[in-house]
C-alpha cells in the first residue's frame, strides 16, 4: 500500500481555534507528561476556543463509551496488519563497531602548504579511513554534487562558520553531498541547497545530504541544514540494516522535511533539532528516536508501542502500536501531524493541528482508532485514511485545508459521524469527504458541510444519510430509479441511478457517476467552486434551462456519450463554461456563453474539448469570452461549428483555434471552422 498523496492548490485561510479535553486513563497506563502549550493564544482565539468547546460540551458524544459496537450485525472484528517481517531479524544482526580513521589527514581551505581548495579535490585523493579537515569558508557546488565513495571522515571546523552550498539553476534531483558507500562520518556544517525561486517541483533528493545504495554505519552529526527540499535524505533496499546515526543536527527551514527516512532500519536518529521542518518516516522500522524536538516540542516515534499517553508534543509517528493517547496537543507546521501506521485502538483527541504542510493526521494500515473532537486547520489534507478499517472519525473540525479535508482509500467500514467540514479547498474538486480507490461500506453520517461538498469516485455501498450542506439536505442515490428531487438540496449525488430528474434546484452542487436518463433542469449551480455540474461515465444526459456561472468549470463532463446541452446561460465562469473530455455524440445547442475564461494561463476557451468525436456545436450566442483554445485531440471532422453567433455578425467563416498534437515543439495548433456563422445573436 502506497500513502496517498495528491499535491494541489493552497488556500491560506486562518482562522485559529483550538480545544484542550481531559481524558481519564486508568492508573496502570504509561505517561509522557508533557506541558500543553496555550499561551500563544490572543483574545480572539480565546473566543473562538470558548465557541468550539461550548459546542463539543452541548453535544451528546460519550468520550467514556468510544468502543461501542455499531448495531450493524454485518461488522465483525477485524484485526489491524502486522507490520511488514523484514528479511533481515534484528534480533540477528550485529551492529558494526563505529567507523574508525586511522589514515592521514588531509586540509581545504585555510593557509597550509598543500592545502585543497576544493573538497571533491581532497576526496578523489583520498583513501578509506582518511581524514579531510575543512576550514571556515564557503565552498560552493555549482551544478553538481560532492560525491563520497570512500569510507572517510569529513570534518568542518565550526558549522557557524564552514558553509557548503549547492547552486543550482534548472537540474533537480541532485542533493549537495551525495554517500553511497559505508562508514562515512560528516560533521561540523552548514550544508545549504540554494534552490532557484522557481523551484516548484519537489524532488526528495534536492537535500542536504543523501545516504542510499544500501550504504552502513554512517554518521551524521553537529550539522545545521537549511534550505533544501529535505535537510537530510536516508533510502536504503527496505528491509536492509543501515546502523546510521543521525545525531545533534539542526535542521532549519527546508521546504517539505528536515530529515527524511526511507527504508531505514536500525539507525539511531537522537538530540536533533527541527525548526520549520519536522520529520517523514516511510516504511521504515526498528529505528531508535529519542530526544528529538520539533519547534521546540517533543518530537515523538513510537514503535511497536502500548499503553501510553501522549499530552504535548511537536509531532507524533505511531508505528505498529496499541492503545496509544494523544490528547490535547498543538501541532503547527508539521509535515504530517500525527501519523499511524500499523496502529490499533488509539485514541487521538482534543488536538489541533495547523498548517501542516502534507497532513493534519494520517492513518495507514491502522484499524479501531478514535479520531475525536479535533480541529484540523490550513493543512494540505486534514485526515488521510489509507487502507484503514472500523476506525470512528467523530466530532472533528475541519477548517480552511488546502486540497482535501478528509480523504478515504481503500478504506472499509469506517464511521465518520458528526463532524464538521467548514470553508475547504474552493477550487478542488475533491472537497469536503473524498472517497476513492474502493473506499466501500462506510457511515457518513450526521455531518454539517459549510461550502464543503462530498465526492465519490471508485467508491459503492456507503452509507450516506442525514448529512447537511449549506443547512440543506445532501441528496446521495445510489442504484435507484425514477425519482424526482425538486425539493430544496444543498448537494446531489448520483451514482448508477436511471431515470432521475432534478429540477428547481439552487446553490447547489451535482455530481453524476455512471448514470443514464437523467435530467437536468432549472438548476442554479453554487459559486466559487471547482466544478458546478460533474458528469463522469453516464449516457443519455440532458441539462437544459440552467444558469451557471461564477464556477472554476461550469459543467465538466468525462467519459459519457449521449449528452444534450440546450437552452442554457454560462457566464463568467473562471476556467470554461463546459469542458468536455473522452465523450461521444454531444450535442451543444441555443446557449449562451458570455465572459467565460482568463483566470488560466495559457487560457482555454468557454466550450474546450478533449479527445471527444461526434460533438456538433450549433445555434449558440459567444459573447465576450476570452479567445483561447476550443480543442485538442480531435480530428477535425469529430467536432462541427456551425451557425454560431461569435460577438459580432460575420460575413467570413471563423476560425476556431486547437491543439493538434504534441510534438518536440510542444503544442501544435489547429484551426476548423464556423462556415456558417450567425449575423445577429439569437434570443436565448
Amino acid at each position: 500500500m502506497t500513502k496517498q498523496n495528491t499535491i494541489l492548490v493552497k488556500n491560506f485561510t486562518v482562522i485559529i481555534i483550538i480545544f484542550l479535553i481531559g481524558i481519564c486513563i486508568a492508573p496502570s497506563v504509561n505517561s509522557i507528561k508533557l506541558k500543553a502549550n496555550t499561551t500563544s493564544l490572543n483574545q480572539s482565539e480565546q473566543s473562538n476556543f470558548q465557541k468550539h468547546l461550548d459546542r463539543l460540551q452541548n453535544n451528546n458524544f460519550n468520550s467514556f463509551n468510544l468502543w461501542t459496537p455499531k448495531p450493524q450485525v454485518y461488522r465483525n472484528n477485524h484485526k489491524t496488519k502486522n507490520s511488514p517481517i523484514k528479511s533481515y531479524d534484528i534480533k540477528y544482526i550485529e551492529k558494526p563497531p563505529p567507523p574508525s580513521y586511522n589514515g592521514k589527514t588531509l586540509y581545504v581551505g585555510g593557509k597550509g602548504s598543500g592545502n585543497y581548495s576544493l573538497i571533491q579535490m581532497a576526496i578523489f585523493a583520498a583513501s578509506d579511513g582518511d581524514t579531510i579537515f575543512v576550514y571556515p569558508g564557503i565552498y560552493r557546488q555549482w551544478f553538481r554534487t560532492l560525491q563520497i565513495d570512500k569510507s572517510i571522515r569529513l570534518l568542518g571546523e565550526d558549522p557557524a562558520s564552514t558553509f557548503i552550498i549547492g547552486k543550482k539553476i534548472i537540474y533537480q534531483g541532485t542533493p549537495v553531498i551525495d554517500v553511497y558507500t559505508d562508514a562515512v562520518t560528516i560533521s561540523g556544517f552548514t550544508i545549504i541547497e540554494d534552490l532557484p525561486s522557481r523551484h516548484i517541483l519537489q524532488d526528495s533528493r534536492d537535500c542536504g545530504i543523501r545516504i542510499y545504495a544500501g550504504a552502513q554505519n554512517c554518521v551524521v552529526t553537529g550539522n545545521t541544514f537549511t534550505k533544501g527540499v529535505n535537510g537530510v535524505y536516508l533510502s536504503s533496499y527496505y528491509g536492509a540494516p543501515t546502523f546510521t546515526t543521525v545525531t545533534n543536527n539542526i535542521f532549519r527551514e527546508n521546504s517539505k522535511c528536515g530529515l527524511f527516512v526511507d527504508g531505514i532500519t536500525q539507525s539511531i536518529i537522537e538530540n536533533n533539532s527541527f525548526f520549520n521542518c519536522s520529520m517523514r518516516i516511510k516504511e521504515s522500522y526498528h529505528n531508535r528516536f529519542s530526544n528529538n524536538t520539533f519547534n521546540g516540542k517533543p518530537l515523538i516515534v513510537l514503535e511497536d508501542t502500548s499503553d501510553v499517553i501522549i499530552q504535548e508534543a511537536g509531532q507524533v509517528f505511531l508505528i505498529g502500536c496499541t492503545n496509544i493517547t494523544v490528547v490535547n496537543t498543538t501541532i503547527t507546521g508539521a509535515y504530517i501531524g500525527i501519523w499511524l501506521q500499523y496502529s490499533q485502538y488509539c485514541n487521538i483527541t482534543g488536538n489541533y493541528l495547523k498548517n501542516c504542510l502534507s497532513g493534519g493526521i494520517y492513518l495507514e494500515w491502522s484499524d479501531n482508532n478514535n479520531i475525536t473532537n479535533n480541529v484540523i486547520d490550513n493543512c494540505y489534507v486534514g485526515l488521510l485514511l489509507g487502507d484503514s478499517h472500523y476506525n470512528r472519525v467523530q466530532i472533528n473540525h475541519f477548517i480552511g485545508n488546502w486540497a482535501c479535508p478528509l480523504f478515504m482509500s481503500m478504506a472499509e467500514q469506517n464511521v465518520i459521524d458528526r463532524n464538521t467540514f467548514d470553508n475547504n479547498v474552493v477550487y478542488s474538486i475533491f472537497h469536503g469527504i473524498y472517497l476513492t480507490g474502493g473506499t466501500n461500506n462506510n457511515d457518513i453520517t450526521n455531518n454539517t458541510l459549510i461550502n464543503d461538498t462530498l465526492y465519490i469516485h471508485n467508491a459503492w455501498q456507503n452509507r450516506i444519510m442525514n448529512n447537511i450542506v449549506n443547512g440543506k439536505p445532501l441528496i446521495h442515490l445510489e442504484g435507484v430509479s425514477g425519482n424526482v428531487i425538486d425539493y430544496p438540496a444543498g448537494q446531489i449525488i448520483l451514482i448508477n441511478c436511471d431515470s432521475v430528474e432534478v429540477q428547481n434546484q439552487t446553490d447547489i452542487v451535482i455530481n453524476v457517476f455512471g448514470c443514464r436518463d437523467c435530467l437536468f433542469e432549472n438548476v442554479l449551480p453554487r459559486t466559487n467552486k471547482r466544478v458546478g455540474i460533474f458528469i463522469l461515465y453516464s449516457q443519455y444526459i440532458n441539462i437544459t434551462n440552467c444558469v451557471v456561472s461564477e464556477v472554476g468549470d461550469g459543467v465538466q463532463i468525462r467519459g459519457s456519450s449521449h449528452l444534450v446541452i440546450q437552452n442554457n446561460l454560462f457566464r463568467k465562469n473562471f476556467w470554461t463554461a463546459l469542458n468536455i473530455n473522452n465523450c461521444t455524440d454531444v450535442s451543444i445547442v441555443h446557449n449562451s456563453f458570455e465572459e467565460n475564461g482568463g483566470y488560466m494561463h495559457p487560457s482555454l476557451s468557454a466550450i474546450f474539448i478533449d479527445s471527444s468525436k461526434s460533438i456538433e456545436i450549433r445555434s449558440n450566442n459567444f459573447h465576450g469570452n476570452v479567445e483561447g483554445a476550443y480543442f485538442q485531440f480531435c480530428r477535425r471532422r469529430d467536432v462541427i461549428w456551425d451557425g454560431n453567433y461569435w460577438d459580432q455578425p460575420r460575413m467570413l467563416p471563423k476560425a476556431i483555434p486547437g491543439f493538434r498534437d504534441i510534438s518536440f515543439f510542444g503544442l501544435l495548433y489547429r484551426f476548423v471552422f464556423d462556415w456558417h456563422p450567425a449575423k445577429e445573436p439569437y434570443g436565448i
